[in-house]
């Protein structure tokens, strides 16, 4: 189960990001996670939720957004969402081994209330 130290990844990054703008209390946080990535997001909040106990992020709501495969057809000269792992580009049928997302993992933002207010 990656998604434990996956969590505490999370922590650690949002920890810093709320201490460098002055964040008392996270209520939200917004996580970019790609298909192939392979994380169980149902694990990833179970984690987060225990990871971040006795901490800011304590009660944040951990808001997770699947980005799909894209791959890139050489002989088509296009992108193409990938379905069910078929790396088949829709349009020619050749295979691509060349993709442009699918496997990131990214805090793209954090949400909370400032110190004093």
């Amino acid at each position: 189960m990656h998604e434990t130290s996956i969590a505490e990844m999370l922590c650690d990054i949002a920890l810093e990001e709320a201490k460098k703008y002055s964040i008392s209390r996270v209520s939200s946080l917004t996580v970019q996670i790609g298909e192939m990535a392979a994380v169980v997001p149902e694990a990833l909040k179970f984690a987060f939720s225990i990871i971040s106990q006795g901490t800011p992020l304590e009660g944040a709501q951990l808001n997770i957004e699947i980005v799909p495969i894209v791959a890139w057809c050489s002989q088509c000269n296009e992108p193409f969402e990938v379905e069910n792992f078929s790396f088949k580009c829709p349009g020619c049928g050749m295979v691509s081994d060349r993709y442009l997302s699918g496997q990131e993992l990214l805090l793209v933002s954090i949400e909370g209330k400032k110190e004093g207010n």
